[in-house]
């Protein structure tokens, strides 16, 4: 399958005959199989048509595998994230995120979203993720290694690829003619956790007839809890912390004394200003992250108990990644290829959230009730009417919310490519797609020593 091009590209043979009006130059009698050239076709991002020229009128940004190297990113993701061409609706891997989008890393083209942007691996579709139900790829199953260069088509392709396609294109291209075996190892020390490694293995054979290549790659990254970032260290610095404290707050009404308004547990800790508490903790070893409101402050029973979450709470997920790439083209006959490409990945993350609050319908309490909030401040219950009392709290005795995301995919495709001698080279290709994807997203609450000593 290839393309004889005789003499040279348009502008040199002008320059040329510019030259030979100008000075006396032999005549140009070679023989014609001396200046033909053979270029094997390549296929233009956002174009099915094979071309020889690599000028094309679609806007095509081209990533390199040496930028690649020298931007310092550990992932496909990463680097593609990093461009000026994503924009709003792509997702990275943060904890927070439901339906198990903590394992998962996409690219928006242009705001239109994950779900319009397509991402190829030489020009071919790869699974899309069930993590984000299917609609859009994930890019962390893509070992960094086997890239070659990454061409982004800034332009819509529905076209010719489908809906998918509506924001654009990205293709990434793998390493072809590999020889040999190479082995890299990464790691990446930020000022503020997420600390990460990754290694890769690739090793392939080719001849004249085809090549095979392989690449392992496993990458590794601690977790970064919102404690180790300075700004948001600690939820009360902006008072953006949660209202649902422990051991908690009551909104009362209706009752003899005129009162209206939150109530702050009297067991509430006071919120920390200079000396100790500084570093994010309080006095209190029974009701630890919770503070008073500023209203509540002093011993003023209105007001709230509010919970520093941000000391529970991981920003950037535990992830661990271990991805597989087999790739292999063997010529059958002059004109026939058979490909094969195996990819197999696993993405494991865990997050983090602080205790549930206890939410609609909110735990209620009447005049009757002996724990009720006004007897807490003295209040006499007995000979009067203390009302309705409406709770706010956190099961922070039942512990942090855990959350582990698995994602597995399996993807093989195998096919047979070929020209027919017919119209000029007619070209076909066949090809059998099978792919298994899974995605286990589990909550787990661990209960705390303080939550046995209670109960």
């Amino acid at each position: 399958m290839k393309i004889k091009l005789f003499g040279k590209a348009f502008s040199t043979f002008v320059a040329c005959g510019v030259a030979a009006a100008l000075f006396a130059v032999p005549a140009w009698s070679q023989d014609e199989d001396e200046d033909a050239a053979e270029l094997g076709t390549i296929e233009v991002t956002g174009s099915r048509l094979k071309q020889t020229d690599i000028e094309t009128a679609s806007p095509v940004t081209i990533i390199s595998r040496e930028q690649i190297a020298l931007s310092g990113f550990g992932t496909v993701a990463e680097v593609l994230q990093s461009t000026p061409y994503n924009s709003f609706g792509s997702f990275r891997e943060t904890s927070g995120y439901a339906n198990g989008q903590a394992v998962v890393n996409n690219i928006s083209l242009r705001g239109l979203g994950s779900a319009r942007t397509l991402v190829l691996i030489d020009g071919r579709r790869i699974a899309s993720t069930g993590a984000s139900g299917g609609s859009a790829q994930n890019l962390n199953q893509i070992p960094t290694s086997i890239v070659e260069r990454v061409e982004i088509l800034r332009d819509g392709a529905s076209a010719i690829y489908g809906s998918d396609a509506i924001a654009g294109v990205i293709n990434i291209i793998t390493r072809k003619d590999f020889d040999g075996m190479e082995l890299s190892l990464t790691s990446g020390r930020p000022i503020a956790g997420a600390e990460y490694v990754r290694a890769n293995l690739t090793g392939g054979i080719s001849n004249s007839r085809g090549n095979m290549y392989y690449t392992i790659q496993h990458y590794g990254r601690q977790p970064q809890y919102y404690n180790q970032i300075e700004y948001a260290a600690h939820a009360y610095n902006y008072d953006y912390f949660s209202s649902f404290g422990y051991p908690g707050s009551a909104y009362v009404y209706g009752n003899d004394f005129g009162i209206a308004g939150y109530m702050v547990d009297p067991r509430c800790p006071e919120k920390p200003v200079g000396g100790t508490g500084d570093d994010g903790t309080n006095s209190s070893s029974t009701f630890p992250n919770s503070y008073r409101w500023a209203g509540a402050a002093g011993g003023n029973m209105m007001g709230r108990c509010g919970y520093d979450f941000a000391q529970d709470i991981i920003s950037i997920p535990r992830v661990k990644r271990n991805a597989l790439l087999l790739k292999s083209t063997f010529e059958l006959t002059p004109d026939i290829d058979a490909h094969t490409v195996l990819m197999i990945s696993q993405n494991d993350s865990d997050s983090r959230f602080a205790g549930t609050p206890i939410t609609s319908p909110y735990p209620t309490m009447y005049g009757d009730n002996p724990h009720h909030p006004l007897k807490a401040y003295g209040y006499d219950c007995d000979t009067n009417e203390c009302g309705t009392a409406i709770l706010l709290a956190r099961s922070v005795p039942n512990g942090t919310r855990d959350n582990n995301v698995i994602e597995n995919i399996q993807d093989l495709r195998m096919g047979l490519s070929g020209v027919l001698d017919i119209a000029g080279g007619l070209e076909w290709e066949a090809n059998v797609q099978v792919v298994n994807n899974d995605t286990d997203n589990m909550t787990k609450i661990s209960l705390t020593k303080h939550c046995y000593r209670q109960h």
